[in-house]
């Protein structure tokens, strides 16, 4: 059903705003997330098929069908900052890859614009360590932005340990859920975003909802939210 999806052209890319606690028309960036027209005819979130089509191997062709479509349209739109989430199958330089490091390389406009999200937890196959850090050294030479994605869930994974020199680290949303409820996962939270700042420029709290949770994230000193 996804490779259909993918051939057929039946994937909606739904963009979320990255956007400042202080102007929600401030964005960092738009990140992508591809709902497929895969089960039952209907369009479906990434949750419903993804964890099947992880475990047949067949990410690495959802990615780079979504990747082409972003590079696309951040050609036909120059104002635009897209990120896209790539799975651990994915990070692997092969001859698959080189047509589009040709292109962002190429054009470095288009590379800035490009923002590469890593989810920390990623499953990097052990044959393969070591191959992920050399390929997104390569999107960063490019000039891409590399974001570490819900940080703070599993410290010392392989994923997050592959990972060269993040721009931008993007705080686990069951942080924020926590802290709304008393001072010592207020606490934790601000010590999150200590570390986070200290190896990235932007930084980034995931499931801020409402003025509450936006104050909150102007009190450990955040500057950009998701919902």
């Amino acid at each position: 059903h996804v490779l259909r999806a993918i051939a057929t052209d039946a994937c909606t890319l739904v963009m979320s705003p990255v956007y400042s606690v202080d102007d929600g028309c401030d964005v960092l960036y738009f990140e992508c997330s591809p709902w497929c027209r895969a089960l039952g005819g209907r369009m479906s979130p990434p949750h419903a098929y993804l964890p099947s089509s992880t475990r047949v191997g067949l990410m690495f062709h959802l990615d780079r069908s979504v990747l082409r479509r972003v590079l696309d349209l951040l050609k036909r739109s120059p104002e635009l900052r897209i990120g896209v989430n790539l799975t651990g199958q994915s990070l692997v330089v092969g001859l698959h890859w080189e047509d589009l490091f040709d292109q962002l390389s190429a054009s470095p406009d288009l590379a800035a614009r490009l923002v590469v999200v890593i989810a920390e937890s990623a499953e990097i196959e052990v044959e393969c360590a070591g191959c992920a850090r050399v390929f997104l050294a390569r999107l960063k030479a490019a000039g891409c932005l590399i974001a570490i994605d819900q940080y703070g869930l599993t410290y010392g994974n392989a994923a997050g340990m592959e990972i060269p020199d993040p721009d931008i680290v993007k705080i686990a949303p069951t942080f924020i859920s926590a802290a709304r409820r008393n001072d010592r996962a207020l606490g934790r939270l601000r010590r999150l975003v200590e570390l986070a700042a200290n190896i990235a420029r932007d930084v980034v709290v995931i499931g801020a909802e409402g003025d509450v949770d936006l104050q909150l994230v102007r009190d450990v000193g955040v500057r950009w939210v998701q919902c």
